[in-house]
């Protein structure tokens, strides 16, 4: 059928019916009016793909977010268990991770920054959980596959800033006052040098390096390729970094960044670790993610992803395989399939949109809504959009919220579809 819509002369471009959009996980569709086809005693659901950028951002709360009510409880639940089980045990519940796959368009993104949101908002009402909580996240993009730890680029900072002393007593300080005068000097805060507020704080990054490269016992050619490449800091001389003259084995920097990431995060009670699109991680990312899940503690870890089967994931298949295996009957990961909304849901996102009550919207309305847009979300605003555009509602003779009635005032147009044609 695809074959036969780009055939025709009045094709302005690119059409497909709505079996192709579901093997098509990774492309965006606009739903359009539907056609009559040989072959098919219904009209035909086309659509057009279009081009979203993926411009690397977490996204915000959306005001009329609805659905993925019991997915969102889900992901609450973990946390809550983790901060308890860690209470209880006064070393920290062992990490989990909750695989969020879905299609393109079914809100996979919006869940992740919706359940975020809902979980953050829990830890806010304790005061002292509140102040031992820390949320990061990452949105992978098609290039960071390429990229050798895209993943702890982004983040790394974010993740040193929470480091702490474990002793603030003048012996440390003294120790870590002797350890920076060996250190090379610049006085640019952003470099690997050592300053007094190193010393008394660790306010810069450089300082909270140092003191980490220096609780792991970490070689100096660390400082020089995660520090200098990895975090971008920059020394005042290099030459003056003292260095084996060669880079350290992939391996070791993995075991460093993640216990770098333990080590920087182990006072917290919950440690929110947010990857969207991880189909895009690289593979050295996906090493120090599964070192931090294996050895680490109190990291609970929401990840979205397409579907793996059609966007084959860089991970080590060990791995993969006793996530779903004994770290699933270990309680430890869990994995959701989001799909369309139901029709419940698809009501209550077009009377949000709409500004009207769930009981003003007429059911064939809801219906033909549902049927163009298939409950996709993405799709569902599109065609949302496109109604509130062109102003094609109104108030129809049984006092509810219908379709708008046609040119000649005689009928009602049957579905969204005959509207946007109209």
């Amino acid at each position: 059928l695809a074959a036969r819509l780009m055939a025709s002369p009045d094709n302005p471009g690119i059409l497909v019916d709505k079996d192709v959009t579901h093997l098509s996980s990774q492309i965006f569709f606009r739903p359009l009016a539907p056609v009559q086809a040989k072959g098919y005693d219904d009209l035909v659901p086309i659509f057009e793909p279009i081009e979203i950028e993926n411009d690397g951002k977490w996204g915000l709360v959306k005001k009329n977010f609805v659905g993925r009510t019991n997915e969102i409880k889900m992901a609450i639940q973990s946390a809550k268990d983790m901060v308890q089980e860690g209470v209880a045990c006064q070393t920290g519940a062992a990490c989990r991770m909750l695989f969020v796959q879905a299609d393109s368009g079914t809100g996979k993104s919006s869940f992740l920054v919706h359940a975020t949101d809902r979980i953050k908002a829990i830890m806010r009402r304790v005061k002292t959980l509140h102040r031992r909580t820390f949320v990061v996240t990452n949105v992978s993009r098609e290039n960071d596959s390429r990229i050798p730890f895209s993943l702890f680029r982004s983040i790394f900072r974010d993740v040193l800033s929470q480091t702490q002393a474990d002793d603030e007593d003048s012996l440390v300080l003294s120790e870590l006052s002797r350890f920076s005068r060996s250190a090379p000097e610049s006085s640019d805060s952003s470099t690997l040098s050592s300053t007094s507020s190193f010393v008394s704080t660790m306010s810069t990054d450089a300082a909270r390096f140092r003191y980490i490269c220096k609780e792991l016992d970490a070689p100096p050619e660390f400082m020089d390729v995660v520090g200098r490449k990895l975090l971008g800091l920059k020394e005042k001389n290099p030459n003056e970094l003292t260095s084996s003259g060669k880079a350290p084995d992939l391996q070791k920097i993995v075991d460093f960044i993640a216990d770098a990431f333990i080590r920087s995060t182990k006072h917290l009670y919950l440690v929110l670790l947010c990857l969207d699109d991880v189909h895009f991680l690289d593979e050295m990312s996906w090493k120090v993610v599964q070192a931090i899940f294996e050895r680490g503690k109190k990291v609970l870890m929401l990840l979205g992803s397409r579907p793996p089967v059609s966007n084959p994931l860089s991970i080590d298949s060990t791995f993969w395989d006793n996530l779903q295996g004994k770290y699933c009957d270990e309680g430890r990961f869990s994995q959701l399939n989001l799909g369309p909304l139901s029709e419940s849901e698809v009501r209550t996102l077009t009377a949000a949109a709409l500004g009207q009550s769930v009981d003003d919207i007429d059911e064939t309305f809801i219906q033909s809504t549902m049927s163009t847009s298939g409950g996709i979300p993405h799709h569902l605003s599109c065609v949302l959009d496109a109604i509130k555009r062109n102003h094609l509602t109104r108030r129809i003779t049984n006092g509810k919220i219908g379709l708008r009635s046609s040119l000649s005032g005689e009928s009602n147009f049957a579905s969204v579809n005959e509207l946007q044609l109209s």
